[in-house]
């Protein structure tokens, strides 16, 4: 009787761990292709955030060199002094430009990798949940298809014992 349970046993934990199996292939594609949109999505992202950052940036320095372009007209000054009272003011007007302008340029860049964190957060979290269930499901199946190999082997050694239990002793001494 052992042999045929074994025997049996065998042919169903042999089935049952290749459907598993057959699962774990479908989960680990589906896993690495999830990571791969990840991956790219992630890029595209940072890519996409630096070229505005670089802009807010260009943009700053846009708008200083413009101010120092425009320079200070000194031909109304009469007088040296003038001329360097005239030239401090400009100074000073470019450095508080510089300043604003520099402000004005964390201010957008804070402002712009916030909306990126919150970009990233609504459209990476399902991706990565998806992820994370994957994984989780992947090591499910490693799992059962240990313990059914395990199963298996268990079934084997049944199969043989019932096949020594069945083998008719020709020696006339018995059991």
């Amino acid at each position: 009787m052992g042999f045929f349970t074994g025997a049996y046993l065998k042919i169903m934990t042999g089935k049952m761990k290749r459907q598993l199996q057959n699962r774990l292939v479908q989960v680990t594609m589906q896993m690495n292709r999830v990571t791969k949109q990840i991956g790219d999505m992630e890029k595209q992202l940072q890519n996409q955030e630096n070229m505005m950052k670089n802009y807010a940036k260009q943009n700053m320095s846009n708008s200083i060199f413009s101010y120092m372009q425009n320079g200070v007209d000194l031909s109304a000054c009469k007088s040296e002094a003038d001329k360097q009272a005239k030239l401090q003011e400009f100074q000073y007007a470019y450095q508080q430009r510089q300043a604003y302008a520099q402000a004005e340029f964390n201010y957008q860049n804070d402002l712009l990798t916030a909306q990126f964190d919150m970009y990233r957060e609504a459209n990476l979290e399902p991706l990565k949940n998806m992820e994370d269930s994957l994984a989780t499901e992947k090591a499910t199946l490693e799992t059962r298809i240990q313990t059914l190999s395990d199963q298996e082997k268990a079934a084997q050694e049944m199969e043989k014992q019932g096949a020594k239990d069945m083998a008719p002793d020709y020696t006339g001494q018995g059991q």
